[in-house]
């Protein structure tokens, strides 16, 4: 039982409950600090970057959309996407304005991710769980149970 302030009890029994927080390990921090971020400047998509870096030759540029208009620029491989930068400034100023070093103090981007959940009991098909699953890693923006009809499958958004 919970006491308050004068020891007597009060309400019920206090649940703590653990909430799970993401902590990346170091050599994901330097995997990334290794990368830029680049903001991109005619609005293409990542894929048609993507298409232009390698047509430039720089096969082993990959660019990873952040959200927005950012991308993650690093390497395949193990080269320093720096240094490839630098040695082609005027190809790559034509697709991305304000490019810097990633840091962890760069501001965090919303992506969006498909979560599928296994063994959950029947009882518990809601979304107060599914909202639960995502406490401190993100948020619940939708969700969405596979139903099978007379006409196939079909998704159905709640």
């Amino acid at each position: 039982m919970i006491r308050n302030a004068e020891g007597t009890k009060k309400g019920s029994p206090h649940v703590v409950q653990h909430i799970p927080v993401f902590k990346s390990r170091e050599e994901n921090q330097v995997w990334a600090g290794s990368g830029l971020v680049a903001s991109v400047l005619e609005g293409d998509s990542a894929l048609v970057l993507q298409q232009r870096v390698e047509d430039a030759g720089f096969h082993q540029g990959i660019v990873t959309p952040m959200g927005g208009d950012r991308v993650f620029l690093h390497c395949d491989g193990g080269d320093d996407i720096w240094q490839i930068f630098n040695n082609a400034l005027h190809f790559f100023g034509m697709l991305f304005s304000n490019i810097h070093k990633w840091t962890t103090t760069d501001p965090r981007y919303e992506r969006g991710a498909w979560l599928r959940v296994y063994g959950v009991p029947v009882h518990a098909w809601n979304e107060e769980f599914f909202r639960l699953c995502m406490l401190g890693i993100g948020r619940l923006f939708v969700w969405m149970i596979l139903r099978l009809t007379k006409h196939g499958w079909t998704l159905h958004a709640f």
